[in-house]
């Protein structure tokens, strides 16, 4: 019964254990607290859309490898390379379903706002409102750059992930990857627990300027469409996953920065988040707690998925041991690289 556990574990690798057992938590979150289970239609559409797109990398590359005779690993059929892509890729396309029907989530456990409790504590610890002292250094060209940075939160870590995976880093790719998503997950978990809006929809604060405007009307374009169509967007401040995407990005520069050029990863990823942070200020978009605590999920996130590639690690050791032992085995193992 033990070693059939461990192959089981061994064959759906951290990341889709993690997507198993985050599945079972949020159906039990759920039921318990009389929701609804429904997909709704971003969630299908967008997902689909993302593993088209990483069907059709897999064709550009089987047709590049033909075609120019790649010779430093062993030639795949098309069919091979798709479905080792998608499942590579699944977190991530399970992730952007996740989150296209969390809006009608947000609240379950807690219905009641926090936004009051984050203001108070924001006054407490700074003795004043960060998001309006901000206000002083208010400037479109500003506004438009900030709204930029808030942006490009998600391409530190996707593009450690993306590096790791060019590199064919196996176990360093599962463990950036299973970092990311661990983040976003606590983050929903977060929403789902401690629903907070935005600063700049709450009402006990006087903004000057009421409206924040663009130079070149990157801003407008960013907020109006968002603020029109995602629902979330009004009950998802508390951690901010902008702050903590983007921090866990800039910890794996520094982890896996070797992977390219080190100095360079870490100078640019640490620009990305730090600017990114300060665009959650200055764009009202969160509470100075709510980055805080998106420092804090970075972290756990970050040393969650070394801890659990250490205990992969056994696992992988303890199955390969058995195979030694019994040849069905050393199949089952070679199969599951």
């Amino acid at each position: 019964m033990k070693n059939w556990i461990y192959r089981a574990l061994y064959r759906l690798r951290p990341d889709l254990t993690g997507i198993i057992l985050f599945t079972l938590l949020w159906l039990v979150l759920i039921v318990a607290y009389g929701g609804k289970l429904h997909l709704v239609e971003g969630s299908i559409l967008l997902p689909s859309y993302i593993a088209v797109g990483f069907l059709l990398i897999a064709l550009f590359y089987h047709l590049k490898e033909r075609t120019f005779g790649a010779k430093l690993y062993p030639l795949e059929s098309f069919p091979q390379k798709a479905k080792r892509i998608l499942r590579d890729w699944v977190p991530v396309i399970y992730l952007v379903m996740v989150y296209e029907t969390l809006r009608d989530y947000t609240g379950l456990i807690r219905p009641d706002y926090i936004d009051t409790k984050l203001y108070e504590l924001d006054v407490i610890l700074f003795g004043v409102e960060p998001v309006i002292w901000i206000q002083r250094f208010v400037h479109p060209i500003l506004t438009d750059y900030f709204t930029l940075m808030y942006g490009l939160y998600l391409v530190p870590p996707m593009a450690m992930v993306t590096l790791l995976y060019r590199a064919r880093r196996r176990e360093d790719f599962e463990e950036a990857v299973l970092a990311t998503v661990l983040c976003f997950y606590i983050g929903f978990f977060g929403y789902i627990t401690f629903p907070a809006g935005p600063p700049r929809f709450y009402d006990g604060l006087v903004f000057d300027p009421p409206q924040l405007e663009g130079f070149f009307g990157l801003y407008e374009l960013m907020h109006d469409q968002m603020d029109r169509s995602s629902y979330v967007m009004h009950r998802a401040s508390f951690p901010s996953l902008h702050v903590a995407v983007s921090a866990l990005g800039m910890l794996l520069a520094f982890r896996f920065g070797d992977v390219w050029n080190r100095k360079w990863l870490a100078i640019i990823g640490s620009w990305l988040a730090v600017n990114t942070w300060i665009s959650t200020v200055y764009l009202r978009h969160h509470w100075a707690v709510d980055i805080f605590a998106g420092w804090i999920v970075a972290v756990v996130a970050y040393y969650a998925a070394r801890w659990v590639r250490r205990i992969w690690n056994g696992i992988d050791a303890h199955c390969e041991a058995i195979a030694v032992e019994e040849p069905s085995e050393a199949r089952m193992v070679a199969g599951a690289r």
